[in-house]
């Protein structure tokens, strides 16, 4: 089966059981650590000497052929899913909305992502509008909670669309026009 951006969890379903069934869970979930690369044998004159260790080896190519395997059964629209997030023409709720699906399936694999990861990954996905909330956050000492970052996009937004409301009344020659000529009419 395939990993697709909206199938995490059946995805899981599937390959969970496959790689408990061969005792390969401990290879992605870091229960098994690698074994170190060199280990001291004995020499024939006391002491000890470092030598490759085979365990080492062995772990290597099987943590490879696990990678490889998840790796192959990734669309390749998967692995780039979190840069890959933009505003475009979305509100701000159906945009962070979005991010944060994508946020709450890393955490469901224990890979959450910390505050700033979560931030510097939505202003990322911001388009210009939105470059004076950016620069505000560039900078910053203290991460920003998400729930705060959203409140401070919604702001945001309601000023963009209310600057965008007066500008279609009083921008542009033809709307200045149009007044002189209505308040020429009242005289």
């Amino acid at each position: 089966m395939k990993l697709f951006a909206d199938n995490y969890l059946l995805w899981r379903a599937q390959v969970l059981p496959l790689m408990r069934s061969h005792y390969l869970e401990g290879y992605v979930d870091g229960s098994l650590p690698c074994p170190s690369a060199m280990v001291p044998v004995p020499s024939s004159h006391g002491g000890s000497v470092m030598v490759p260790n085979p365990a080492h080896r062995w772990w290597i190519a099987q943590d490879q052929a696990i990678l490889g395997a998840i790796q192959s059964s990734l669309t390749p629209s998967v692995p780039g899913m979190l840069g890959e997030v933009k505003k475009n023409d979305l509100s701000v709720t159906a945009f962070f909305n979005k991010f944060k699906n994508l946020a709450d399936t890393l955490s469901s694999i224990r890979q959450p992502l910390r505050d700033e990861e979560f931030t510097s990954f939505i202003l990322n996905g911001l388009d210009e509008d939105y470059d004076s909330l950016v620069e505000n956050f560039n900078g910053r000492d203290m991460p920003m909670p998400p729930r705060d970052l959203y409140v401070r996009l919604l702001n945001t937004e309601q000023q963009l669309a209310a600057r965008r409301s007066v500008g279609v009344y009083t921008e542009g020659p033809s709307a200045n026009a149009a007044l002189r000529g209505a308040a020429r009419g009242a005289k």
